[in-house]
């Protein structure tokens, strides 16, 4: 073996050998902008936080007093609000609790889905003064309206329990949530108007605060570090 051979051997040899750097997992999304304010996309979900329980809770006000159309209304506009503070959850559960991110989103856009459908179905009953379909022993109703609109509350009691767990929501604000998604079917199956409204009260303090905290730029509201 030669003087080259040899040294070229000596300085593998004298190599540490090359490993693999972990690939870095992917950051969560910024919660909010480099000047401080909530990105775009937090605000969208901040404000439907906001405004959607607080339609939902006019809109039992309005069944409340009889003004059914005034109710379908309010309805249709407090779901889609309700929809986007369901994103917000599943987009704040993501990193902490991905499967349960998961779930509050699929079981809310199912639900979601069947709330509208019960406000077009209470607009159509205003208008054309027919049947409402809720009211029909069928196959139809309760798969398209009853069984997803179960859905609906579930997720919320979902996204607060999961939240809590996270410690992204006060055992409090949790709690207001909880209890106001599992007062809506109480209310809303036997149709008690006077009892939807308490509900929609309840659920309304829980979301509201939350979504003002997202629009001030709190992460955790009322969670101490």
């Amino acid at each position: 073996m030669d003087s080259t051979t040899s040294a070229s051997t000596r300085s593998a040899a004298s190599t540490p050998a090359a490993t693999a750097t972990p690939t870095a997992a992917a950051p969560p999304p910024p919660a909010a902008t480099s000047d401080g304010r909530p990105a775009p996309a937090d605000l969208v979900v901040a404000v439907g936080t906001i405004v959607g329980p607080l339609l939902l809770l006019a809109s039992s006000v309005a069944w409340l007093a009889d003004a059914r159309e005034a109710q379908a209304i309010l309805l249709m506009w407090a779901i889609i609000g309700l929809g986007l503070a369901i994103v917000g959850f599943s987009q704040r559960l993501r990193t902490a609790l991905p499967w349960a991110a998961a779930v509050v989103l699929g079981i809310g856009i199912i639900g979601t889905a069947a709330g509208a459908g019960y406000a077009v179905e209470a607009a159509i009953v205003d208008h054309f003064g027919i049947e409402r379909m809720n009211d029909q022993d069928t196959l139809a109703t309760m798969l398209v309206l009853q069984l997803p609109g179960l859905l609906f509350p579930l997720s919320f009691v979902a996204a607060a329990v999961a939240s809590w767990r996270a410690r992204l929501l006060a055992p409090f604000h949790a709690g207001l949530i909880a209890v106001g998604a599992l007062l809506f079917p109480a209310s809303r199956i036997p149709e008690i108007a006077g009892l939807a409204v308490g509900a929609d009260a309840v659920l309304s303090l829980g979301l509201v605060t939350l979504g003002v905290a997202l629009l001030t730029g709190r992460a955790r509201p009322g969670v101490r570090d």
